[in-house]
């Protein structure tokens, strides 16, 4: 985690506060790294759930992928193959940073724009229905 934000230098880590990750929180602050935000889950909802509230972001073209990257068959299929796949943790991580980006984030409608203006750039919306399970570029 040190390493990444030293490499990538984000202006916010969302962390979930709960089992490892109230530690985490804790040592980084400690460690003088900032931009450190706990996330809690809402109360009264499950990954599944939580994933659900995030579908209409998903379904409008809100959320764009690279077309090309060596990680990205794996996470493409773990965010269509949930509840069902073996690893969820980008299943979580990723329904985190979209409710964050929702809550008070500028960050989404930048990106609508900024993509508008440069409609060559390697990315790509992606559709995708926890529903049906499918997707389409």
């Amino acid at each position: 985690m040190r390493t990444l934000a030293q490499r990538d230098r984000p202006t916010t880590i969302v962390i979930e506060d709960k089992a490892s990750g109230t530690p985490l929180i804790q040592d980084l602050r400690s460690d003088g790294l900032l931009g450190i935000k706990p996330y809690e889950p809402p109360a009264g909802t499950d990954k599944i759930m939580r994933l659900h509230l995030q579908t209409a972001l998903f379904a409008n073209g809100s959320v764009v992928l690279p077309r090309h990257a060596p990680w990205l068959s794996d996470y493409v299929a773990e965010l269509t193959g949930f509840p069902g796949t073996k690893f969820d943790d980008q299943v979580d991580s990723t329904t985190q940073a979209l409710q964050f980006l929702k809550e008070g984030s500028d960050v989404l409608a930048e990106w609508a724009r900024f993509g508008a203006a440069f409609p060559d750039l390697p990315y790509r919306s992606v559709y995708w229905n926890v529903f049906t399970r499918g997707y389409r570029w």
